[in-house]
């Protein structure tokens, strides 16, 4: 019986089939499966649930079909709580005033104190008025908005979303910038990375036998082996017997022998004896953040499969770019374990990194740094991320993969997903900056030039109108050129340049991590 969502109580059972979001916090009473918990916990390998593991609202389940019995329901799930946390953000972050707000407060006092002095002094009205109207801030006030709207115009022509001119002005200011893992700086799907032959047989051999067993497997690891089976050409053939050891590994038979492929107790309960040698090339991939798969022919461990979260390829390029910019540092901020973590920011090149983060611990770090004065940017692209991204004096959400949460949380949406564009959407922050810098120099000496004339009885009322206008004219010309204005001049794209990584001491700070969350 399908029931609308609403409708669930605590108590009830809710059945999730393969491709479904789960509706409910719970746990799970029949079946098993591998789900993406991702948007929720920033992990980024899919995980195995079995009878008596918890699961939560707005996670997929992936391969299996799902029995669950519901222990949140509405407000009380974990997906409503963040959202919760996302609009108390939203209510808490600080009001900005921009450079022509600040200019105003001085400006309009200064022009009534003129031309009070000019009536005094000359005794004419109309050298008043001339001054008056000579000093119209129409100039001033069409400086910044015009900047604004056309370099907005441009970044929207560059897939780049931005809600506001106020996060193009801070975007230069900014001090740190915040980075999620899954989804933004990786493309938060597993892929093959490593495959490693042991004695005298081929990788190309070992890939072959792992793909006959997988073939038939719905599992997400199953489909990156597939995927590297397809971009290899090899030619795969039919098992003759296949079966699958939920939560272990596979077994299959082909020309009178079995494959197994799965961890090692999976393989070592099936009376295959792993060598030392063989544990500690494991515990080499693991140590790197990886998923290590073991594969043996005829009892015979022949190979592993390392298979890990793939890093986006802009990724180096992007960080390197956004250090020479100065923006000081870059921190990755993850759900995921602290192995990974510390493996995919030792390969990127970021500052620091902070692992094994629930959303209210990243909300937490974020307003930390503020309560230290740092101005803060956040990328994002889960639910996970959104409390973060609202908080964030710049949110920049990944729009094509992120949730809509994210995407309706943040500032700034990248809607290609390419990290470079954040490149240039720095870069064009500092040009918006130094042209309504430049309007405002324009309009301010087209008003001492003004006042001089006017004061001196030079400009009638209306030679005043057309003076101030040409100041117009001028102001709206020079913000027209940011329409065509090219970006990105300092990204970094030469795969010959080595990255600088800048050693920083993370043990206290991931202890203090890892035990709020264990």
């Amino acid at each position: 019986m399908i029931v609308p969502v609403d409708e669930v109580q605590v108590g009830d059972i809710v059945v999730v089939r393969p491709g479904g979001r789960v509706p409910v916090d719970g746990t799970v009473l029949v079946g098993h499966s591998s789900v993406n918990q991702a948007p929720i916990t920033g992990e980024s390998m899919p995980v195995e649930k079995f009878k008596g593991s918890e699961v939560f609202g707005g996670t997929l389940n992936e391969t299996g079909r799902l029995e669950i019995r519901t222990t949140k329901v509405g407000k009380d799930t974990t997906l409503a709580q963040i959202v919760h946390l996302v609009e108390q953000a939203q209510g808490t972050k600080a009001p900005i005033q921009n450079l022509a707000d600040r200019f105003t407060v001085w400006f309009l006092p200064t022009v009534l104190v003129l031309a009070t002095m000019a009536l005094l002094t000359s005794g004419d009205v109309k050298v008043a008025v001339s001054v008056l109207l000579v000093a119209c801030p129409c100039a001033f006030a069409i400086a910044t908005p015009t900047a604004v709207t056309a370099s907005i115009s441009n970044m929207a022509r560059r897939a780049v979303l931005v809600k506001g001119g106020i996060f193009l002005e801070l975007a230069n200011k900014m001090d740190v910038l915040l980075v999620d893992k899954t989804g933004t700086f990786t493309l938060g799907k597993p892929k093959v990375v490593n495959v490693v032959a042991f004695d005298d047989i081929s990788e190309e051999d070992v890939l072959r036998l792992a793909a006959v067993a997988e073939q038939y497997s719905e599992h997400p690891l199953a489909r990156s082996i597939m995927d590297r089976a397809g971009e290899c050409d090899i030619q795969i053939p039919d098992p003759d017997e296949f079966k699958i050891e939920i939560g272990m590994g596979v077994t299959a038979r082909l020309d009178g022998k079995n494959i197994l492929i799965g961890r090692d107790t999976f393989l070592q309960n099936k009376g295959v004896i792993i060598a030392d040698d063989i544990q500690q090339r494991l515990s080499h991939q693991t140590e790197r953040g990886r998923t290590a798969i073991l594969v043996a022919n005829d009892k015979k461990p022949v190979g592993l499969i390392a298979i890990a979260d793939e890093i986006r390829h802009e990724t180096p390029h992007a960080i390197a770019s956004l250090k020479a910019m100065g923006i000081k540092n870059i921190t990755m901020l993850t759900g995921d374990n602290y192995k990974v973590a510390k493996a995919v920011s030792e390969e990127i090149g970021v500052d620091d990194f902070q692992a094994e983060l629930l959303p209210e611990q990243k909300l937490q770090y974020v307003e930390n740094l503020q309560k230290q004065g740092c101005l803060v940017g956040m990328i994002g692209d889960g639910i996970n991320d959104a409390p973060a991204l609202a908080l964030a004096d710049v949110g920049i959400a990944m729009g094509a993969a992120g949730t809509d949460v994210a995407v309706e949380t943040a500032d700034v949406t990248l809607m290609n997903d390419d990290l470079s564009q954040v490149v240039h959407f720095m870069d064009m922050s500092r040009k918006v900056l130094l042209r309504i810098k430049l309007n405002i120099f324009f309009s301010i000496i087209y008003n001492i030039v003004g006042f001089i004339l006017a004061g001196f009885g030079m400009l009638t009322p209306v030679l005043a109108v057309i003076f101030q206008e040409a100041g117009c004219i001028t102001v709206v010309f020079s913000s027209t050129l940011l329409l065509w204005s090219k970006t990105g001049s300092l990204l970094k794209n030469d795969d010959n340049v080595p990255l600088r990584v800048v050693p920083v001491n993370v043990e206290n700070t991931m202890k203090e991590n890892v035990s709020q969350t264990v």
